[in-house]
């Protein structure tokens, strides 16, 4: 049996030498080679009663874009009459249940929950669990160019902001984001509702 030795050119050297040298720098800083964390799960849409009936076109129209378009977690309450309620990407499910059965609640005393939008995983950032948005978010967020912030509050609501002067510049940036979007919504900003900085880079 004939037996061939590779001879190690000084291309296959660089590759080598290149491809240690970039281990090594990714052991250096903790990471290992395709390490990526990820936060965003699928949606799941759970369903406990029939939808609303046709007849009732606002209520179709509103359950049809709560089912295609809204985020984890989601709550969507009807009642026989025509009435009902929705919340989505909120960061629990008792928040959205709340929130849809209150504005259900205006117009019918029979409400009940119907449907629910949830990750198919949870997810948890420090022990917390995330609206879809801030999962996207949080998802996207190593990509980004330094200085860089990124704010969350208990509503599922987030702001970020990236490629600022210094690492003040893009914390105050996105907790300002953040702010703006509970204003926007009508939200408490007060408390454990308020936006919190959670991860900051330079």
């Amino acid at each position: 049996m004939s037996r061939h030795r590779k001879t190690l050119t000084f291309a296959d050297a660089a590759v080598v030498v290149a491809g240690l040298l970039l281990v090594g720098w990714l052991q250096v800083n903790g990471a290992e080679p395709e390490e990526r964390v990820t936060y965003l799960a699928e949606r799941q849409l759970d369903t406990f009663g029939p939808p609303p009936r046709q007849s009732h076109q606002k209520a179709v129209a509103a359950y049809q874009k709560f089912t295609a378009k809204g985020g984890y977690y989601g709550a969507f309450a009807n009642a026989e009459d025509g009435s009902f309620g929705w919340a989505d990407n909120h960061s629990s499910q008792d928040r959205a249940d709340s929130l849809a059965m209150a504005t259900c609640a205006k117009y019918s005393q029979s409400c009940q929950i119907t449907a629910r939008l949830r990750p198919a995983v949870v997810m948890l950032f420090e022990g917390h669990p995330l609206s879809q948005t801030q999962a996207t978010a949080l998802d996207r967020f190593p990509t980004l160019p330094n200085h860089k912030a990124i704010a969350l509050s208990s509503y599922g609501i987030w702001g970020a902001a990236w490629e600022r002067t210094a690492p003040f510049v893009a914390k105050q940036a996105a907790l300002r984001q953040c702010r703006k979007r509970l204003e926007g919504e009508g939200l408490e900003k007060q408390g454990s509702f308020a936006c919190h900085l959670v991860i900051q880079l330079d």
